[in-house]
């Protein structure tokens, strides 16, 4: 467990910053014109009846710790970790999510959670941006303005 004494402060997060997003292997095509694209599913709410989608900023991550952070994590509902390989790295330009849709935002939302002791298969994430509001439009539109980080 990580011992901390301070607690991360949210900030205001540029037009111009970058938001890596994880890919699950089974949300991308695999037949049609679409092959090798993520499909509109992966950039569902997470968990799906949340508010947002979880991004990481690129001010404190990289593509390759995004998907590294991934294995830190406890499967939802078990006691065992999410396998990183199942899971591919996509970034946005936060100016072009801006523009797919006037109801978006994007809020940095580091996860400390249970400060100041760090729980297993629950890290903290300073980097933990918010992609908030869920129009099925915007996730198909996502698709176009989304690039490839670690491909699958």
């Amino acid at each position: 467990m990580i011992n901390n004494t301070t607690k991360w402060e949210v900030e205001d997060v540029p037009n111009d910053a970058f938001l890596y997003v994880r890919v699950h292997k089974d949300k991308i095509e695999s037949k049609g014109v679409s092959v090798g694209l993520p499909k509109p599913s992966a950039f569902k709410n997470t968990p799906e009846t949340g508010p947002d989608l979880s991004s990481d900023w690129n001010k404190y991550s990289t593509p390759q710790l995004s998907r590294e952070h991934i294995g830190k994590e406890y499967r939802h509902g078990k006691d065992e970790f999410k396998n990183p390989s199942d899971f591919f790295i996509v970034s946005f330009k936060v100016q072009d999510i801006l523009d797919l849709d006037l109801n978006q935002k994007i809020e940095h939302s580091p996860r400390q959670d249970n400060f100041p002791d760090e729980l297993q298969g629950s890290p903290w994430n300073h980097s933990h941006c918010s992609i908030i509001g869920d129009a099925e439009e915007r996730r198909v539109r996502m698709i176009d303005v989304a690039n490839w980080e670690i491909k699958p």
